[in-house]
C-alpha cells in the first residue's frame, strides 16, 4: 500500500507498526499539508469481517470521543476505501506524535530520575480519568502505548495511545472485545484481567499504571519470567518487592503508592486515576531522597530487601536529601553512574549498545528541559554515528536531527534550521523525499 492515496487526501508513506486490528502508517494529510498516522484494517478472510469492521469503527468513535485532550491521541477522520482486490477497508486517520513511546527510554539499570517517572505517570493519570469518566478503560497501559511527544518547551508531554481493546465499563453498550478472548499484555495485566474477569472497571487501569511506574522506576516490571504463565500467576498471587529495592531515592510514599496500585483485590487499589494523580503531585512537591544507584553494588549482589506493605499499613518515610526537588530534577539522567560509560566498560565505546545508550541519555535531557547539554551530546554522538556507522546511516541522521532541534530550543534557532536542511537535504537523498523522517526535519525546518 507504499503510496497509496486514500480519499484523495492521505498519502500512505511508511508502516510504524502492527497490532492485532491493524497496521500503522506514517501519512501525509495532502489538502492540509500535515503529516498523520492512519490505521488501515486487517483483512483476515478467516475472521468474520463484519464484526472486525464493527469492532474498528466503535474504537474509533470511543477515540474520537476522546479526542482534544493533551494526554490522548486524536482522531481527525474515519473511513472506508476499495483495495486492489475489491475489498472493502476501513481506516482510521490521527494524530502522528512525533517523539518515542517510553519504551525506546526505558533501561536496565534506570536512568529516569524518579521525579520524571511521577510526572509522565502522572500525566497517564489525567488520560486515564478522561476515559474512565466516559465509561471507558483502556485494557493495555505499557511503555509502549504511551508515546513522549517532542515539543518545543521540551517539557515532555505523553500521550496515550492504541485504544484498540478499550471496553466499554457500562454493561449495556457493546464491548469491544470478543468474550473469552484474554486482551492485554501480561507483563502490565491485573489478576481479574488475566483471569478473564468480564466485569473490569477503572482499577484494572490503575494496576497497569502501577506496572508502568514500577519499569520507569526500575527499568524491569514487578514479575519477569521466561516460564508459559508464570508472569500471569506471580501477578495474581506474589507480593512484589517495592521500587525502593531495586534503586535509591524512591520515597517511602512513592513505594507505598505502587504497591497499593499492585494489590491484587481492585478493592485495595486507590479509588480513581484522579486520587492517584493527586498523590503523585505530592510526592514531585516533596524533596527528593538522596539517591543510591543499584550500579554501585557488586555485579551480582541482591539490593537490600525491604518489607513489603499491604495496602494501608504504615511505614517511616526514606530519609530527604537535602536541598529543593527542582536541584534533584536538574539532570534526569545524571544518576552515580552513566549508562554508556556502564556499556563502555564491556562492549567497548564504539559498540551500537553505547553508542544507543548515550543517545538515550541525551534524549532523556532534552525531555526535561536540559536543551543545552542535550545538544552537545547529540552532537557527540552524531559524531561517532558517523564514524563508526557512517554518515547516511538512519541513526547518524537521526542524531544530527535531535542535535538541530534541541538547539532550536535554547533559541539557536538561525543554526538549526540551517542543520535541519542539511538534514533534511540527506534524508532525502538517502531515504527518498517522502520518507517521514524527510518530512520530519522540513517541517522542523519550517517551525524552527
Amino acid at each position: 500500500m507504499h503510496g497509496t492515496l486514500l480519499a484523495e487526501r492521505y498519502r500512505l508513506v511508511e508502516p510504524l507498526g502492527s497490532g492485532g486490528a491493524g497496521t500503522v502508517w506514517f501519512a501525509r494529510d495532502v489538502r492540509l499539508g500535515r503529516p498523520v498516522a492512519v490505521k488501515v484494517l486487517h483483512h483476515a478472510p478467516t475472521t468474520d469481517d463484519a464484526a472486525s469492521e464493527a469492532r474498528f469503527q466503535r474504537e474509533a468513535k470511543i477515540t474520537a470521543r476522546l479526542s482534544g485532550h493533551p494526554q490522548i491521541v486524536s482522531i481527525y477522520d474515519c473511513r472506508h476505501s476499495l483495495d486492489a482486490h475489491g475489498r472493502n477497508i476501513p481506516y482510521v486517520v490521527m494524530e502522528h506524535v512525533m517523539g518515542p513511546c517510553l519504551t525506546d527510554l526505558v533501561t536496565q539499570p534506570p536512568t529516569l530520575t524518579v521525579a520524571r517517572a511521577v510526572d509522565w505517570s502522572a500525566q497517564v493519570c489525567d488520560a486515564l480519568a478522561a476515559a474512565h469518566d466516559e465509561g471507558i478503560i483502556h485494557r493495555n497501559i505499557k511503555p509502549g502505548n504511551v508515546m513522549l511527544a517532542r515539543t518545543r518547551s521540551g517539557s515532555g508531554s505523553v500521550k496515550v495511545v492504541d485504544f484498540g481493546v478499550a471496553a466499554y465499563i457500562d454493561g449495556e453498550r457493546h464491548r469491544t472485545t470478543t468474550q473469552g478472548r484474554l486482551v492485554g499484555s501480561p507483563a502490565y495485566m491485573a489478576p481479574e484481567q488475566a483471569q478473564g474477569d468480564t466485569a473490569l472497571d477503572g482499577r484494572t487501569d490503575l494496576y497497569a499504571l502501577g506496572c508502568l511506574l514500577y519499569v520507569l522506576l526500575t527499568g524491569r516490571p514487578p514479575f519477569t519470567s521466561d516460564g508459559y504463565g508464570a508472569v500471569p500467576a506471580a501477578h495474581a498471587r506474589t507480593v512484589p518487592q517495592p521500587p525502593g529495592a531495586h534503586r535509591g531515592g524512591v520515597p517511602g510514599a512513592l513505594d507505598e503508592l505502587v504497591l497499593e496500585l499492585l494489590a491484587k483485590d481492585p478493592e485495595g487499589r486507590p479509588r480513581d486515576a484522579r486520587e492517584v494523580r493527586d498523590r503523585l503531585h505530592t510526592v514531585l512537591a516533596e524533596p527528593q531522597p538522596s539517591p543510591d544507584p543499584p550500579a554501585q553494588r557488586p555485579h551480582g549482589a541482591q539490593p537490600p530487601a525491604r518489607k513489603a506493605h499491604a495496602a494501608g499499613e504504615g511505614r517511616a518515610d526514606t530519609p530527604s536529601a537535602s536541598g529543593e526537588r527542582a536541584e534533584a530534577d536538574r539532570r534526569p539522567a545524571e544518576v552515580a553512574h552513566q549508562p554508556h560509560r556502564s556499556h563502555a566498560r564491556v562492549p567497548g565505546a564504539d559498540h551500537p549498545g553505547t553508542l544507543k545508550a548515550r543517545h538515550n541519555h541525551a534524549s532523556i535531557l532534552a525531555s526535561a528541559g536540559e536543551h543545552a547539554e542535550a545538544a552537545a551530546l547529540f552532537a557527540e554522538v552524531a559524531q561517532d554515528y558517523a564514524r563508526v556507522l557512517g554518515a547516511d546511516h538512519p541513526d547518524t541522521l537521526t542524531a544530527r536531527h535531535n542535535h538541530a532541534t534541541s538547539l532550536a530550543a535554547t533559541g539557536e534557532r538561525a543554526e538549526a534550521a540551517h542543520l535541519l536542511a542539511k538534514v533534511a537535504r540527506d534524508r532525502a537523498r538517502v531515504l527518498g523525499e517522502d520518507h517521514p523522517d524527510t518530512l520530519d526535519a522540513r517541517l522542523d525546518e519550517r517551525r524552527s
